[in-house]
């Protein structure tokens, strides 16, 4: 999920990605198993926002759409 100064977004990672706890805090694992991101971190996304439904997810906040991350880059 990514915060804004206006609200919550929820992100639809890329098949195979997860958020999971390493080292006692949560992280971003990639489709590969390595650790991209830990909460905190500042990265780019790279991604659109679509309808839940074309999505297939369900969004965490309730809302109607969810951004559909395509890739990521740290600050």
């Amino acid at each position: 999920m990514i915060v804004t100064e206006d609200e919550f977004v929820d992100v639809a990672w890329p098949p195979g990605w997860s958020v999971t706890i390493r080292d006692d805090r949560p992280a971003l694992i990639d489709a590969a198993g390595r650790t991209v991101g830990w909460l905190g971190d500042e990265v780019f996304v790279g991604g659109g926002s679509v309808e839940t439904t074309k999505a297939n997810v369900i969004s965490c906040t309730g809302q109607p759409r969810v951004f559909v991350a395509s890739g990521l880059t740290r600050a």
